[in-house]
């Protein structure tokens, strides 16, 4: 199942997608079994140094074309666990700023830009904590990073576009 799971993230054809049979409730071997395929999954697209958004996301388009209860659960827990991790990252980062450790707060935020996190929060943190030390150059990267993967927030993403703009010139 892994092979065809993997072919299913390569972008193969749908036809190459999971073959599942519908069921009401999953043997419990049958979904120890599937779950760990999908940490596995998840692990080689990590290596892969696929974003993890990007896995989430992948999950997502998963669960939503499959009707196998024990599948839909590994997606779902996967996913759940992927937006944990990036999640923590940003609140581990607020502590670390208040405890003024502010370059281990920048490594999760820059961590969470990697990984394409959909949220405003370590976009808009770095963006304030480079200004500060007059680092421009990372601004623009981090205000760009987030028009390019940081949600759907058009009034911020103008806002980091008339930013780029006056510090370009």
């Amino acid at each position: 199942m892994l092979k065809t799971l993997l072919s299913f993230f390569a972008g193969k054809p749908k036809a190459t997608s999971p073959k599942v049979r519908p069921s009401a409730k999953p043997s419990t071997g049958k979904a120890r079994s599937v779950a760990s395929e999908i940490t596995e999954l998840v692990k080689t697209r990590k290596s892969a140094n696929i974003p993890l958004m990007d896995i989430r996301n992948e999950l997502y388009q998963m669960f939503d074309g499959c009707s196998d209860l024990a599948l839909m659960t590994a997606c779902m827990k996967a996913a759940d666990k992927i937006e944990d991790t990036l999640v923590n990252r940003n609140l581990r980062g607020k502590e670390l700023e208040k405890s003024g450790e502010l370059s281990k707060a920048i490594k999760l935020y820059e961590s969470n830009l990697i990984d394409r996190f959909d949220g405003s929060h370590p976009y808009e943190r770095l963006r304030i904590i480079y200004n500060s030390k007059g680092k421009h150059q990372d601004v623009i990267r981090v205000c760009q990073a987030f028009i390019d993967f940081g949600g759907n927030a058009p009034e911020l993403k103008e806002k980091y576009r008339s930013i780029i703009t006056k510090l370009a010139q």
